[in-house]
């Protein structure tokens, strides 16, 4: 965050319920700096492979967890793997977020790879998926971000990037680019 503060940058974070009830305070710091906060599911299962009750379970204790760390529940969801099926999507009740770019972080864990997929792969009104969990992440952050910022782009949060209502139940994978389940 501190990155993104320096940079005065504001994201999406869309959390792991299980570690928002581990960590309250960094959501809450999260939700302070000013950042969009979305879910990601309570144990980041692949939602095509739960029931229905377990899916509503993910959602439930994510939101409740996200609400107790920062008083407010979350509007927005991302599906771990982006996989989610028609049952899952009714179920959320809510916008499913999904992404242009992959940086392939998870994959790769090395900063160059991270940054060498972001400068080839980005295109105006992308959404750009990376996971701050991973440490080559936070390291290529600032030359993420220059490269970015260098090349015109700027960096919004959701709401600001689709700039009009998002509905229920329909995929956004950038601007310009969204889907009905």
């Amino acid at each position: 965050m501190q990155i993104l503060a320096q940079a005065q940058i504001h994201a999406t974070f869309f959390m792991v319920g299980r570690n928002v009830t581990t960590y309250p305070q960094l959501a809450r710091r999260v939700a302070q700096a000013g950042h969009e906060i979305g879910n990601h599911m309570y144990d980041h299962p692949q939602l095509p492979n739960l029931t229905a009750a377990q899916v509503d379970q993910e959602l439930t204790m994510t939101d409740v967890a996200i609400y107790q760390a920062t008083g407010t529940w979350p509007r927005l969801m991302r599906p771990p793997y982006g996989s989610i099926d028609q049952t899952s999507a009714a179920i959320a009740g809510r916008p499913i977020i999904q992404w242009t770019v992959d940086s392939e972080d998870w994959k790769s864990q090395n900063a160059a790879m991270i940054l060498r997929m972001i400068q080839q792969t980005t295109t105006p009104g992308a959404i750009i998926l990376l996971h701050d969990i991973q440490p080559a992440t936070v390291a290529a952050l600032p030359n993420i971000i220059s490269y970015l910022q260098a090349q015109g782009y700027q960096f919004v949060t959701i709401d600001d990037l689709i700039a009009q209502p998002l509905f229920s139940q329909w995929q956004y994978f950038g601007l310009g680019d969204q889907r009905s389940y």
